[in-house]
């Protein structure tokens, strides 16, 4: 697979000056140009970046530039070849060639080519990525190989406790130090023998194949560096490897480096050696190989090799813990000898009071716990710092940490008590591996990152502490370091009033950082184990405790930041604390014990004659309803259509007024709905609810205000469009309820209708709505911001929140407390099925002239008028699926493909004794349609926007008590809502409309509670045409409802199409 190379869209503005392939050759022999593709094939992407006047090329960890100056371009790379020309600057005119050849780019040395034979295929030009020259330049007899040998240089000094290891290539009379990228690529080629051009000793052969796994694992930023730095330990491993094969020269003396020779001392110790009446007290320093050097051997030889031994350098490295200076004035030229009687009481002053490093055949050592040991761990400018006290003295973390100890005659010999020897042991052990890491010292006082790493690292060696030594660390700390089972681990409860709600979120407090349930969550899913506030404070997170209280606030059906009401809330916590031990915020607790105290209210006693009628699913909304308002929350009730959402409200309606009239406060409503509804609403409450009186608000203006004012009412009922016009009248009075019919009709908050309403002054809100949710969030948050302001936040940030899976879970879970949402599958599982069904139509080559010369016309309009032309092409094309003589009125003559399977339909279900409706978006439709029933004889009512209030009612009951079947044509808006035709079981949707929420209203004016009768549903459409297209895009578009409502995909919102998918449909 060829590699990727990065680059510029753009060719570079100097190409046309770039170095021919001949130049390019006399730059680079053709050895190093072998080598140069070596090293490409070891890589997978590449770089190449380019200015006005240099060519920059990333090749691995290096990267070489090209520069322009005087026109002359000239290399520059730091890969430590010798002479400019290296490897990688001829890497860097590959990858330009490469680029040329794919995108086209003339180079300079670019030939008129001959024309290609047809029988004779192309190689992939991008594969000839690592072919040395262009297809001009090949064929040329291969060059013998060229000489390579590899040097090792060790250096002792490069830091303490290490040792850099350098690599020299010699290539004839060129010695050049090389980087470990070009090691790595240079073993490469050379173990697999695929640079012929190149030719290595066996012995360079087998140490490069050792080495290369160890380059290969190094990280990226490491290959660009001249040395390669062992720990002394690892490099006793290499120099045992190749032991009998001498591989390492030392830097200074260019001499081979045996495995006995190169260490360094890694312990002291000071042994004695009972002579009677008198001690010999030996310094003695042990090698990692084990061997045992007396002080005065080693400094002898330091003095007499001041700079023949490489191991100079290293030995002064070492730190000894009895000083130089001691040594050579003790035990300069011998172990010197004390007497036994002196010996306890002098020992300490000869070896620097280090008693801890004595041993010998004659001492019996004891060991006593230490006292007063201190470990104090605080956190201060993003770092952690340890410091380590004894009996009130700071310790120092960079120095070695020596023990108390005593030493005094014992029997025969004598006996070294020693004082926390464990505890002193696990201390240096800690500050040396923290050392070796990042730690760092300053004041005596060991250093670390504040980074989470380090934080599991502290709170590992905080857990390992002997438990004799005492720990403390500031509050910051206190949610890392705790103990397990540490009270740290109980959640903080927090509870507010919102909107009537109780506001309920769980946390986790440490000193003056908080950690929501949210972030816990978060961060268990990513699996850190620690988290940092924003004010520096840690918390750990113990993952069995912490799956406890998940599963405990599952059960309880509680998440962060959900809303309750007072009730449930109660139920919440009680459950929540009888598995798992929690603790309520400081400012809660007031809140708390009212809550708790709190009384919850009464359910609303149902008259008996409304109690009889309603079904169990009814009775249930109406208690939501009430419990609702009671707690002073607006609610949404968004049951399917056909499920009595009027009568579940008029009831409550009848309940609460019972209620409020013993208390002598008073009681209005104002009801705002479609004009085609506001029959429905006072048929119902003189069918239902005979206690309570309503009247419409219509007529012209002074008869509606003069309405407004009548005494005795209890609601007033009216339409949105006379909520706009008569705000001031509305808005002067105050209202027991304000409820919204239809609620989406005040999805767009922006509209005056929406302003208006939001206007009104009332106690309390509530909206009924089978599609609270019809085009976007906005809409559902706009319906939310009458019923509870604030409640979803601001209107733009919860429209962006929302778009994601996690924002939709969370809006539902935020919905549920204020939205009862019922299918007819859930609650009225005896109502008749309803078929949805697809009829495919096809026209003739008259009609589908006629189309596809419309067709012609719109897509002519959007390359002339652009964007403009779009809607009202697609209006003009959908139009002549239903008939031309909507778009041409001499067009009459045409035959409609539809109106003919319609009417077919119509008479034969007529025939058997069937009713119907038939709904479409264009009322000049309805008007052809009502024409062609009138010529069949068969009888048919038409509502359209232009019908009256009033006399859409008394339609509506001569449908229904319409003896033989009967036709309803109506119009979708206009009909599509608020209407009960129960006596049809025959829908037709003439022609498809963008918002499926729409046609789902106008099908549910039958299949409703009443129905009897199968439901059979079909949509009329065209074949081959703009209405096939149209359907596909809005059922790509019907998930977006589902996730909010937790209903069934069928549910879809009104669709919401971008301006390139309705672009779409033209194509």
């Amino acid at each position: 697979m060829p590699p990727k190379i990065d680059h510029p869209s753009s060719p570079p503005p100097w190409l046309d000056r770039w170095l021919t392939e001949s130049q390019v050759s006399g730059l680079f022999p053709p050895n190093l140009r072998q080598t140069a593709l070596m090293v490409m094939k070891n890589e997978n992407s590449f770089t190449l970046r380019w200015t006005e006047d240099s060519l920059q090329a990333s090749v691995g960890a290096l990267s070489v530039t090209w520069k322009l100056t005087a026109d002359t371009w000239q290399p520059r790379c730091h890969c430590g070849y010798p002479g400019a020309a290296c490897p990688h600057a001829y890497c860097a005119h590959v990858l330009l060639r490469a680029i040329c050849s794919t995108q086209g780019w003339k180079m300079p040395s670019a030939k008129p080519q001959a024309p290609q034979q047809q029988a004779r295929p192309q190689p992939n030009r991008q594969q000839d990525i690592f072919l040395d020259q262009p297809a001009s330049h090949r064929g040329q007899a291969a060059p013998s190989p060229t000489q390579m040998q590899l040097e090792v240089e060790v250096d002792a000094k490069l830091a303490p406790g290490q040792v850099g290891v350098r690599f020299y290539l010699i290539r004839g009379d060129d010695r050049f130090l090389a980087t470990l990228s070009a090691v790595r690529n240079y073993a490469a080629t050379a173990t697999t023998q695929k640079d012929a051009s190149l030719s290595w000793r066996q012995s360079d052969l087998d140490f490069l194949a050792w080495l290369l796994p160890t380059l290969r694992r190094l990280p990226r930023s490491q290959l660009s560096m001249r040395a390669l730095a062992l720990p002394e330990s690892d490099f006793h491993r290499w120099l045992s490897r190749w032991s009998a094969h001498p591989r390492f020269i030392d830097r200074k003396t260019r001499e081979f480096v045996n495995s006995a020779g190169l260490t360094t001392p890694t312990q002291m110790i000071v042994e004695l050696t009972d002579q009677g009446e008198w001690v010999q007290v030996a310094a003695l320093f042990i090698f990692a190989n084990g061997r045992r050097l007396p002080a005065h051997e080693l400094l002898l030889h330091l003095q007499n090799c001041p700079e023949a031994d490489p191991l100079r350098s290293m030995i002064r490295n070492f730190e000894p813990p009895i000083s130089w200076k001691t040594l050579n004035e003790y035990f300069r030229k011998k172990s010197p000898r004390m007497g036994r009687q002196y010996l306890a009481e002098h020992l300490a002053e000869l070896i620097d009071g280090r008693l801890d490093l004595v041993s010998g055949d004659c001492i019996t050592r004891v060991e006593v716990e230490a006292s007063e040991l201190k470990l104090t761990v605080n956190q201060k400018k993003q770092q952690f710092i340890l410091r380590f006290e004894h009996l009130g003295r700071q310790l120092d973390a960079g120095a070695p940490l020596s023990q108390d100890a005593r030493l005094q005659e014992h029997g025969s010999g004598f006996q070294l008590k020693t004082y926390g020897g464990s505890q002193f042991a696990w201390m240096q052990e800690l500050c040396t591996r923290l050392r070796a890491g990042d730690g760092i010292v300053e004041a005596g006082e060991l250093r670390l990152p504040a980074l989470p790493s380090k934080a599991v690292e502290l709170r590992k060696l905080w857990s390992e502490a002997p438990a004799s030594v005492q720990k403390t660390h500031s509050q910051d700390l206190a949610g890392l370091l705790r103990a397990e089972g540490d009270s740290i681990d109980q959640p903080s409860l927090q509870l507010h009033s919102r909107q009537g709600l109780v506001a309920m979120n769980v946390s986790w407090t440490i000193g003056q950082d908080s950690f929501s349930l949210s972030d816990i969550q978060e961060a268990r899913r990513a699996g850190r184990v620690v988290l940092q506030g924003m004010n520096g404070g840690w918390l750990y997170l113990d993952q069995e405790r912490l799956k406890a209280v998940a599963d405990a606030l599952d059960d309880a059906g509680l998440a962060d930041g959900d809303l309750f009401l007072k009730h449930d809330a109660q139920d919440k916590i009680k459950q929540l604390g009888k598995t798992v031990a929690w603790k309520v915020d400081h400012d809660s607790r007031d809140f708390y014990s009212r809550l708790r105290t709190a009384a919850i209210p009464e359910r609303l006693p149902l008259p008996p004659e409304l109690a009889m009628i309603l079904r169990p699913y009814q009775k249930n909304g109406v208690d939501f309803l009430a419990d609702r308002c009671q707690c002073g929350a607006g609610a949404i009730l968004a049951d399917d259509m056909g499920l009595g959402k009027t009568l579940q409200v008029l009831a409550m309606l009848t309940a609460w007024k019972q209620h409020v009239v013993a208390t002598g406060a008073p009681f209005r409503v104002l009801v705002l709905c479609p004009a085609s509804v506001i029959a429905v609403w006072l048929q119902q409450v003189r069918q239902f609810c005979p206690q309570l009186t309503a009247i419409a608000i219509l007529g012209d203006r002074k008869t509606r205000a003069s309405l407004l004012q009548q005494k005795g009412v209890d609601l007033f009922v009216t339409h949105y469009n006379l909520a706009r016009i008569d705000n001031d009248l509305l808005t002067a009075e105050r209202f027991t309820f304000v409820i919204l019919d239809e609620a989406q009709a005040i999805k767009n908050p922006q509209a005056e209708t929406t302003r208006a309403v939001k206007n009104l002054q009332r106690e309390h809100s509530l909206a009924l709505t089978g599609t609270p949710l019809e085009n976007r969030l906005l809409d559902l948050w706009s319906i939310m911001d009458f019923l509870n302001p604030s409640y979803l936040g601001d209107g733009e940030a919860f429209q962006q929140a929302g778009l994601s899976p996690d924002g939709l879970t969370r809006l539902s879970r935020r919905l549920a407390p204020v939205m009862l949402r019922r299918t007819k599958e859930l609650v009225a599982p005896e109502l008749p099925p309803r078929t949805e069904q697809l009829i495919p139509v096809e026209m003739d080559a008259e009609q589908q002239a006629f189309y596809d010369h419309i067709l012609v016309q719109a897509r002519q309009a959007l390359s002339d008028q652009g964007a403009a032309a779009v809607l009202a092409s697609l209006t003009r094309l959908r139009q002549a699926c239903c008939s031309p003589e909507l778009i041409r009125p001499a067009a009459r003559e045409i035959p409609s493909a539809k109106l003919t399977a319609l009417l077919d339909n119509l008479t034969e279900l007529g025939a058997s004794g069937h009713s119907a409706l038939v709904f479409s978006q264009f009322t000049s439709m309805l008007d052809i349609i009502a024409r062609a029933l009138t010529e069949r004889g068969i009888v048919y009512f038409t509502i359209t926007g232009e019908t009256p209030v009033a006399r859409r009612h008394e339609l509506v009951q001569q449908f229904t008590d319409s003896a033989e079947p009967a036709v309803f044509l109506l119009s979708l808006k206009a009909a599509g809502a608020g209407l009960t035709l129960t006596k049809a079981d025959y829908v037709f949707l003439f022609d498809p409309w963008w918002n499926p929420a729409v046609e789902r209203q106008a099908i549910d004016r039958t299949h409703r509670i009443g129905q009897d009768k199968a439901v059979f549903a079909y949509r009329l459409i065209t074949n081959n045409t703009v209405e096939e297209k149209v359907l596909a895009l809005v059922q790509q578009k019907r998930e977006l409802f589902d996730r909010v409502m937790d209903g069934a995909a069928e549910w879809a919102p009104e669709t919401h199409f971008s301006l390139a998918e309705l672009r779409s449909l033209l194509e």
